[in-house]
């Protein structure tokens, strides 16, 4: 689904959107702006950034206040795509408008997401990289995300299954599918997705019973919920 000036417009009156103000939605895309123009030439050109039209100064690109901002920002945008998930995967003419709220949301959310480094502990980076995949997909971010894909191949990397939970088991192996189904470089990534399917059906069989021995209920029904 494409994404309209329409549509990107009318989520200003979104009610998460319009709680943060005007001043500070455009300060923040500015500094999304700024922060996108240093990744992509950063190396070979310093910017030395005006401030609201005034005269040029240093910019700290990695001021904690700055930071806080664009996160509320993204997670306005998420709280509106989130709305209009239902809508958009159960499409009907009559919830038009929230598909259309829900994919232009989307698209917002990913382009101050992707200004975030990438957490270093694997769960963190997981849910990270899942997160931002997710709004590229709803967002209609695909060229996108495949740019940021191919600057950041380390953190698409599935961690080791080795003496992990089956929990943590099913984490890294579904983070691998879905990485390979972003991506989709040709078959050899849908044929991987299909082995470690069929993988995880075999491993369940005696992983899945041994994490239930022993446990609390309380502790089995939260891991039953996470699985």
């Amino acid at each position: 689904m494409s994404i309209t000036q329409e549509s990107l417009r009318a989520l200003t009156s979104h009610w998460a959107i319009s709680a943060i103000g005007q001043a500070d939605l455009d300060k923040a895309e500015r500094l999304m702006n700024e922060r996108l123009a240093h990744h992509a030439v950063g190396r070979q050109i310093f910017f030395d950034f005006a401030a609201d039209g005034g005269h040029a100064h240093h910019h700290d690109l990695n001021n904690e206040a700055e930071d806080e901002l664009l996160d509320r920002v993204a997670f306005a945008y998420e709280l509106a795509a989130i709305e209009g998930l239902e809508a958009l995967a159960s499409p009907t003419r009559e919830a038009g408008s929230l598909r259309e709220q829900a994919v232009a949301a989307s698209h917002k959310a990913f382009e101050f997401r992707r200004l975030f480094p990438v957490p270093k502990e694997n769960i963190d980076r997981i849910f990270f990289v899942l997160r931002l995949s997710a709004l590229a997909y709803c967002g209609d971010r695909w060229s996108d995300l495949r740019r940021w894909y191919d600057e950041r191949p380390d953190s698409l990397a599935a961690p080791s299954v080795a003496d992990m939970p089956w929990d943590t088991r099913v984490l890294y192996r579904l983070f691998e599918c879905w990485i390979r189904l972003f991506r989709k470089d040709g078959w050899d990534d849908l044929d991987r997705v299909r082995e470690i399917i069929a993988g995880l059906r075999v491993d369940q069989k005696e992983h899945e019973e041994r994490q239930f021995e022993g446990g609390s209920d309380a502790g089995n029904r939260a891991i039953a919920m996470r699985l």
